[in-house]
């Protein structure tokens, strides 16, 4: 059942360019007006095919690192598998945080703020459920590319600029600009009026701040966080071992054009580059993939790929701050 129609998808596709615009900008842009954008908004919500809007805060900025913990479950065990999604459900540190088939069955993405933190995280994990853990991969990412969704409008390209954040020079920040963060973290579109009494300062203050944050490149955006499998879209991570890491920039400007490749990460530990596309099937990965193994034949030496099956987090804002 086709859940979503061109224009849809075409809202879908102006909300992940920038969620906090509002209706009437959408309406120009798509051939509609703002009543009718309104509405299409609130059904794509009810719908669960648009889950909540998120804040996309460059942590870096704020003095974190971003490190990622893939994690393969020894035995059949779903009841300890789900204890370990609400362990890490839990934690404030813990931002993304997917169930995944493949190589791996848990990735869980965490920003700390220096490296003993993340030893003091993976011996917690360790001490806790280490006879239901096969294997484990840590690594730090110390670059992560955001492209948009330039295939939900058929675009043929990604023509809008790529969003580079990680391990950037901190940036000036006071209480209230935390507090801000928190609020729109996992509501975007939140109005105005309503930050400010929940933060008891004026409109014209939060969007004062949210512009100064923006300019800081705290805030590097707002998406919308869908379901992808409702949406009729499959979410793959492709891994990719270079032979010559220096022809890395290639396939990271391949990647920033193209329209089903989300994101890119350039990873301390592990593989030298990691991937993420959203296609309509399987046949479609493997036809990009097999694309990119022929682009860059000469420089890839061996690739991994595992499915993304369910997201049960994604928030940019460290709560821990």
């Amino acid at each position: 059942m086709n859940l979503v129609d061109t224009k849809e998808k075409k809202i879908l596709y102006q909300l992940d360019l920038n969620a906090r615009q509002s209706d009437a900008s959408i309406g120009r842009k798509v051939g509609l007006s703002k009543y009718v954008v309104n509405h299409r908004i609130k059904k794509l919500l009810k719908n669960g095919i648009i889950r909540y809007f998120y804040t996309m805060v460059d942590a870096s900025k704020l003095g974190f690192i971003s490190c990622r913990l893939f994690i393969k479950f020894q035995y059949d065990n779903p009841e300890k598998e789900k204890e370990m999604v609400d362990f890490f459900m839990s934690k404030p540190y813990a931002w993304w945080i997917p169930t995944i088939e493949g190589q791996r069955d848990l990735a869980v993405i965490i920003w700390t703020q220096n490296t003993y933190q993340f030893y003091e995280i993976i011996r917690e994990v360790l001490e806790k459920y280490k006879p239901f853990i096969k294997d484990y991969n840590p690594g730090i990412y110390a670059r992560f590319y955001q492209y948009r969704r330039a295939y939900l409008a058929s675009m043929e390209k990604d023509e809008s600029k790529a969003i580079l954040t990680c391990f950037e020079n901190r940036a000036d920040f006071d209480e209230t600009d935390i507090k801000l963060l928190k609020v729109i973290a996992a509501d975007a579109r939140m109005p105005t009026v309503e930050i400010a009494n929940q933060l008891n300062i004026t409109p014209e203050t939060v969007r004062n701040r949210i512009n100064v944050l923006i300019k800081k490149k705290v805030i590097q955006g707002f998406r919308p966080a869908l379901d992808l499998k409702k949406l009729g879209y499959r979410w793959y991570k492709l891994m990719l071992d270079l032979e010559d890491v220096s022809k890395k920039k290639y396939i990271l400007r391949y990647a920033k054009i193209h329209p089903n490749i989300v994101y890119a990460y350039e990873v301390i530990g592990g593989w030298d580059l990691e991937l993420e596309l959203e296609v309509e099937s399987y046949d479609k990965f493997k036809e990009i993939m097999h694309e990119i193994r022929h682009e860059f034949s000469d420089t890839i030496r061996y690739f991994d790929y595992f499915l993304v099956y369910e997201e049960h987090r994604i928030l940019y804002m460290p709560m821990t701050i």
